[in-house]
């Protein structure tokens, strides 16, 4: 079936269109390192990712930590992955990027060696259209860097909002995900690894996280592949 799938519908690189791959060698090199992490809220560069002091908010994000610069290839891969139901571009990228995720957050002395890990959900109707959660592929593979981790399961997203890649503004973005979680589960983990494949305004790492820490998490670290 394996065969027959990939000689009716050829994996083709994102970069290039060269078929084969949906990331082939010659366009690995456009997947570029994330030279410094940087503060969630001012954008300038920060120890781990975690927030500054100054820039700490109640309910708010206590740090982000990324692998890649969101730029134009990877827009296109996992644009593919997600809305062309690709999951295979996903999985290329996620085992490219082995090795430096297991830097960023498995290393000795890293400080998030022992966070669970939790994905942004997707509401029941778009998980059920896509065939598959990209934060909940992300972090299956996480777990199978850091096998002691555990993966949580305790917020949803209960309303179906547009996809935010539609969402032209800043303000829309955030409109958009407004009230748009909530808990599902009792039992509320003092800290978590929150993950989705991509943050760029962070409108949704904002709402989820204070979904989270209005139900007791007290501290929320979001992990993506790519940050624009």
């Amino acid at each position: 079936m394996k065969f027959l799938k990939d000689l009716l519908f050829p994996k083709t690189c994102a970069g290039c269109g060269a078929i084969g791959s949906f990331v082939c060698l010659r366009c690995q090199k456009k997947l570029l390192f994330l030279e410094k992490q940087r503060c969630f809220y001012c954008k300038a560069p920060s120890l781990y990712g975690f927030t500054h002091p100054g820039c700490k908010r109640q309910f708010g994000v206590d740090g982000v930590i990324s692998v890649y610069v969101y730029n134009p290839f990877l827009k296109k891969l996992l644009k593919t992955a997600k809305y062309r139901l690709a999951r295979e571009a996903l999985d290329e990228l996620l085992n490219l990027s082995t090795i430096p995720v297991g830097l960023l957050l498995y290393s000795a002395g890293s400080p998030f060696t022992k966070l669970p890990v939790q994905p942004v959900p997707l509401h029941s109707l778009r998980l059920r259209a896509r065939g598959f959660n990209q934060g909940a592929v992300i972090c299956r593979f996480l777990k199978a860097l850091g096998t002691s981790i555990e993966i949580c399961d305790i917020v949803e997203r209960y309303r179906n909002t547009p996809p935010q890649a539609q969402m032209k503004t800043r303000a829309k973005r955030y409109l958009n995900t407004v009230a748009a979680f909530r808990i599902k589960k009792t039992k509320i983990p003092e800290e978590l690894l929150l993950v989705d494949d991509v943050i760029t305004s962070g409108s949704t790492i904002r709402a989820a996280t204070e979904t989270l820490k209005r139900a007791g998490v007290k501290k929320v670290i979001a992990f993506s592949l790519a940050r624009g």
